[in-house]
């Protein structure tokens, strides 16, 4: 099917260049008129693009091996004293002039989504590797011309590698994260997601904060902070902004961008400082520069969990989901010995609340559970459904202690809804393995559940 589609776009080839070198002038006027002061036509140069891109949808070795060739286009374009983020932008817009065109085409032609999907995903590949290449090039003259701007191109290709290697949306989230902090010079950063279903951004992942700050962090995002919401709605990086309330901000120096994907917003990303300093034109240009590479990775993690990892009422882990990462989670435990504390949790009375008020009521129980363990974890953390009324919650570096306190607030969460659960927590120790760690913290949940029917059967006596 891609074959097919390329073979029509390709005869469509002028209309493109003229769609492209129009948007790419009414968008980014900065590389339009660089093109005409050095005495080029854009639109030749947008056909040599867009001519690469879509052979690189049928070849996908081209762009490396071309990698030379594209280097050097990316060198005389920063001596030419454009813009990196301008450039960028330019090969953004030409990566959905000829996205635009082939869902078109290949609708047109009945193609199945999942066929639209894969010439999508390839086209999304030959960007990344295409906006390696470039940003390779102005590595290269910025190094002849200072040695101080080199790191930030260092950190282009870094963040670029970090979040195209990976497809867990974990793994993508905090490489990219980590590495977008480290290049910014920051020391911690938080990453918003924006959910399709809620409308709402939330807090889902930080990089570079104790385990206190970032139960402090959580508690205080029930909606997000001031500089996050700016950041949603501007076209470039936001500065000189704090990330918390008054003298309490975790970061007094804070910087945030918005993050998307074929124009929808992902979420968004807050790097910062506990310190007050400034960022400088240079490291907003870069955050801008990234983010949008940073959001089609994320957008491609959420669909990739969304249909493998997840429990399709809760948005939970699944089963499968949870018992691999309760695997690295005890190896991680073995390996630095750090402390895992495993929680199982059961709803209570299910059957009754089903047989009174009906398996819609029983099924609003169930994602009112889920809704509880979403609000209260740990991005680290790992919470999932596992059956029924069944649910776990895996916790890295979470002592037992601390384990009480996140059931604590789980059951304050359900009390609202005149909900309760039953709760088994046990702590890893060498030697135990995942089935005599679930096995530890069954029983634990088995003896509450029983204490709990006991009370009831008082209460009803």
């Amino acid at each position: 099917m891609v074959e097919q589609v390329m073979g029509e776009l390709a005869v469509g080839l002028d209309r493109l260049v003229a769609e492209a070198t129009n948007e790419i002038a009414a968008r980014v006027p900065d590389y339009t008129r660089s093109m005409e002061t050095a005495g080029e036509q854009p639109s030749a140069l947008v056909a040599g693009a867009l001519g690469l891109m879509l052979q690189g949808l049928r070849d996908r070795d081209l762009v490396s091996r071309a990698g030379p060739v594209i280097r050097q286009m990316g060198r005389s374009r920063s001596e030419a004293g454009l813009a990196l983020d301008s450039l960028l932008e330019a090969v953004s817009i030409l990566r959905e002039v000829i996205a635009r065109a082939y869902e078109r085409t290949a609708r047109r032609q009945l193609a199945a989504e999942n066929a639209i999907l894969v010439g999508v995903q390839r086209l999304e590949r030959v960007e990344t590797a295409l906006v390696v290449q470039l940003a390779r090039g102005y590595m290269d003259a910025v190094h002849e011309r200072s040695r101080s701007q080199r790191h930030l191109m260092e950190a282009m290709v870094a963040v670029a590698a970090a979040v195209n290697r990976p497809v867990e949306l974990s793994e993508v989230a905090q490489a990219g994260l980590a590495a977008i902090v480290t290049a910014t010079g920051a020391e911690a950063g938080a990453l918003w997601l924006h959910s399709d279903e809620l409308s709402e951004l939330a807090l889902a992942y930080t990089h570079g904060l104790r385990w206190d700050e970032d139960r402090r962090l959580r508690a205080a995002a029930v909606e997000p902070f001031q500089v996050v919401e700016r950041a949603a709605r501007a076209r470039s990086a936001v500065t000189g902004a704090a990330l918390g309330t008054g003298g309490r901000a975790l970061l007094q120096s804070a910087m945030a961008v918005r993050l998307q994907a074929r124009g929808r917003l992902v979420g968004v990303l807050v790097v910062g400082s506990r310190e007050p300093r400034e960022f400088d034109g240079s490291e907003a240009a870069f955050l801008d520069a990234v983010a949008d590479h940073y959001g089609a990775a994320l957008a491609r993690g959420e669909l990739h969990r969304r249909e493998t990892r997840t429990d399709f009422m809760t948005g939970l882990a699944n089963r499968k989901e949870f018992e691999r990462a309760l695997d690295r989670a005890i190896a991680a435990a073995r390996r630095h010995r750090r402390p895992l504390t495993l929680m199982l949790l059961d709803l209570d009375g299910l059957k009754t609340i089903n047989d009174l008020h009906g398996h819609q009521a029983g099924d609003a129980a169930i994602n009112a559970v889920g809704t509880a363990l979403q609000s209260t974890v740990r991005a680290s953390d790992t919470s999932a459904r596992l059956g029924g009324d069944e649910f776990g919650l895996a916790m890295p570096e979470t002592t037992i202690e601390q384990a009480v306190e996140v059931l604590r607030r789980v059951h304050d969460l359900l009390a609202a809804d005149e909900l309760r659960v039953s709760a088994g927590i046990a702590t890893w120790e060498p030697g135990l393995d995942r089935p005599a760690l679930l096995r530890r913290a069954d029983a634990r949940l088995y003896r509450d559940k029983r204490k709990h029917h006991r009370e009831s059967a008082r209460r009803g006596a």
